[in-house]
């Protein structure tokens, strides 16, 4: 198989064809990241409200607990009890910065991801070209040389290239000139 030596056939068009599909995909997927951005920071936000008010009211009960005065038979209960209420609030606090952590450890990922999508894009789209340049160009040269009444081979194309309907009706043309003699026989 003969290794492929220009990456570029028709450059001016494989280049607008793919501008035009990276910037589809590019809109696309920018507009599905930043939607599914907002709506996580939506559900972390209100996780962040609903551990808010629960550390809140420790606050208030750690604070209300530390300005009364207890007997001494409830005063290591009350010791111990916010302790516990200052264990459970930190606890709630690094639960969160974790979930935070972890969200912005996702976003990265997604917008990794989002890169990695685009240049496969790009090099799909790069392949799929060839398909269209390729015989593009194979057809402009067998015109070309037509019309300066050279004789063609007839313009085969590869299995998966675009434009094998035009290869066949300029066959048939080539035909039809050599027939009537606008062409020379010999090839």
């Amino acid at each position: 198989m003969k290794r492929r030596r220009k990456y570029f056939v028709k450059p001016s068009t494989q280049l607008r064809l793919m501008a035009t599909t990276m910037l589809a995909t590019l809109l696309m997927s920018l507009f599905s990241t930043y939607f599914l951005i907002r709506c996580s920071e939506f559900v972390v936000e209100e996780g962040r409200e609903k551990t808010i008010v629960p550390i809140y009211s420790m606050n208030q009960i750690i604070m209300s607990l530390e300005k009364e005065s207890h007997p001494k038979d409830t005063a290591a209960k009350v010791t111990s009890l916010k302790n516990e209420l200052h264990s459970l609030k930190e606890i709630m606090e690094t639960q969160y910065a974790d979930t935070v952590e972890q969200w912005n450890q996702a976003e990265r990922i997604i917008l990794a991801v989002l890169f990695c999508f685009l240049l496969c894009t790009g090099l799909l789209v790069l392949m799929y070209s060839h398909r269209i340049a390729g015989p593009m160009v194979r057809i402009r040269t067998a015109i070309e040389m037509l019309c300066e009444g050279k004789n063609i081979a007839p313009v085969r194309l590869r299995k998966h290239d675009e434009f094998k309907e035009v290869a066949g009706a300029l066959d048939k043309l080539r035909t039809k000139l050599v027939e009537r003699g606008f062409l020379e026989s010999g090839r």
